[in-house]
C-alpha cells in the first residue's frame, strides 16, 4: 500500500486518534458510569449492579448475568443498536469474570449522545469505563477502536484539498488505499471498508501465546471488502489505537482514584 500522508479532514494524521475526553460517576443512581467523548462522538454507559436478580430468566446458579442496552440519541433503538447490544454483550461475557458473583445480575445501560464516528468503539470504552469505575471484577480490560479503509489521495488533489484553510483533501478510487485510525463520520461514509475491533491487552495473561493483532482480536467487525493485506494492516493499527485508548482509560481512573484518596485525606505513595 502506498504511505499517504495527506491532511484529514480535521488535520489528524492518519495513524492519530481524536482527542478523548472523559467523565466518571456522573450517573447517581448507577453503581458506576463514565461519559467519553471523541470528537463529535459522546457516549455515557452506566452500570447497575452486580444486584441480587428478581427474575429467573437472568439469574444463573454458576456464574453472573450480563444485560446491555443501547438507547440511541433519539426515538426507538434500530437494528443498529440492537447488533451493538449483542457485540457488547458478546465482548463484557468474556472479559468480566462472571464467576466471581453467581445468581447476580449486572445491567450496563448505554446511552449515545453523539455520533462522528466511531461509535461503536468509544460505547465499549465507554463500557469498560463504567465497568472499572463500579468496582465489576474483570479478567481484563477491553479496549476498542475504528479504522477506515479510505481511498487514497491523489498527490494533486492532496495539495489542492490542502491549499485552503479546513479543506479536507479529495480522495480518488484508485489502487492505492490508506488506513486511518478513529474515522469520523465522513471518513466512514467514504470508505470502502471499515473495521471495528476489540482487544485483549497484548500484556493479559489471556492474550499469552497470541501472537498476533488478529489472534487478540476479541471482537472484530468488518463492513466492505478488503484485501487480505490491508486487512491485516488495519487490524494491527486498531490494535495500537486500541492500546493509546486503553491508556488514556487508566490514566482516568488514576485521576479519579486520587481525586477519592484526596477528598478522605489519604495519601496515595507511588
Amino acid at each position: 500500500m502506498a504511505a499517504i500522508r495527506a491532511a484529514r479532514p480535521d488535520g489528524r494524521a492518519d495513524d492519530e486518534l481524536r482527542p478523548m475526553i472523559a467523565d466518571l460517576s456522573l450517573l447517581s443512581r448507577a453503581d458506576g458510569s463514565a461519559k467519553l467523548a471523541c470528537g463529535e462522538t459522546s457516549v455515557v454507559a452506566g452500570v447497575f449492579g452486580p444486584m441480587p436478580s428478581r427474575s429467573s430468566r437472568l439469574e444463573d446458579p454458576t456464574k453472573m448475568v450480563i444485560e446491555v442496552t443501547v438507547r440511541p440519541m433519539a426515538g426507538q433503538a434500530s437494528r443498529v443498536e440492537k447488533a451493538l447490544e449483542r457485540r457488547i454483550l458478546g465482548v463484557l461475557e468474556r472479559a468480566v469474570d462472571v464467576a466471581a458473583h453467581p445468581r447476580a445480575l449486572v445491567r450496563v445501560a448505554v446511552q449515545v449522545c453523539g455520533n462522528g464516528g466511531g461509535l461503536a468503539a468509544a460505547a465499549l470504552n465507554a463500557c469498560t469505563l463504567a465497568l472499572l469505575d463500579a468496582a465489576v471484577p474483570l479478567q481484563y480490560c477491553p479496549h476498542a477502536c475504528d479504522v477506515a479503509v479510505l481511498p487514497a489521495a491523489r498527490p494533486s488533489e492532496a495539495a489542492a484539498g490542502s491549499g485552503a484553510a479546513g479543506a479536507s483533501p479529495k480522495l480518488s478510487s484508485g489502487s492505492a488505499t490508506r488506513l486511518v485510525i478513529d474515522p469520523t463520520e465522513e471518513e466512514e461514509a467514504a470508505a470502502r471498508a471499515c473495521f471495528s475491533a476489540v482487544f485483549v491487552p497484548a500484556d493479559a495473561p489471556q492474550a499469552r501465546g497470541l501472537a498476533t493483532s488478529t489472534a487478540r482480536a476479541a471482537s472484530l467487525r468488518i463492513a466492505g471488502s478488503t484485501s487480505r493485506e490491508e486487512a491485516e494492516g488495519a487490524v494491527a493499527l486498531a490494535e495500537a489505537g486500541a492500546a493509546a485508548a486503553g491508556a488514556f482509560l487508566s490514566l482516568a481512573m488514576r485521576r479519579r482514584t486520587a481525586q477519592d484518596a484526596e477528598r478522605r485525606g489519604v495519601v496515595l505513595q507511588g
